[in-house]
C-alpha cells in the first residue's frame, strides 16, 4: 500500500479536527459547572443553563503550542434584561471567566 503526502496530510487534518471536536466537548463539560458557579458567586442567573463555543485558535503559550477555546454565556442580574459572559481555556485549563457590566 503506497500513501502519498496528499494522503497523509488528509489523514492528519481528518484527525486533528476529530482531536479538535473531541477535546473541545470535554472543555465544555467542564466550563458548564464553573460558569454556573461564578454566577452564583456574583449574585447573577445564568440563562437557558448553556454555553456556547464562540472561537478555538492554536496559540503559543509558555514555549508550546496550545489549543485556546472561548465559550459565550447569557446571564441576568435582574430577570428583565440579558448580559454576556466568556469563559476561556488554554488546553483544559481556565484562564478566565468574564461578565459584562451589569445592574445589581
Amino acid at each position: 500500500m503506497n500513501l502519498a503526502l496528499s494522503d497523509l496530510v488528509i489523514i492528519f487534518a481528518l484527525a486533528l479536527f476529530i482531536y479538535l471536536w473531541w477535546s473541545g466537548k470535554a472543555v465544555k463539560e467542564r466550563a458548564i459547572p464553573q460558569v454556573k458557579s461564578h454566577c452564583k458567586k456574583f449574585n447573577v442567573q445564568l440563562l437557558d443553563d448553556t454555553i456556547a463555543q464562540d472561537k478555538t485558535r492554536i496559540i503559543w503559550h509558555k514555549g508550546q503550542i496550545k489549543v485556546k477555546r472561548q465559550f459565550c454565556f447569557e446571564f441576568t442580574s435582574t430577570g428583565e434584561a440579558r448580559y454576556q459572559g466568556s469563559i476561556s481555556f488554554v488546553n483544559q485549563h481556565l484562564e478566565h471567566i468574564n461578565l459584562d457590566p451589569h445592574h445589581f
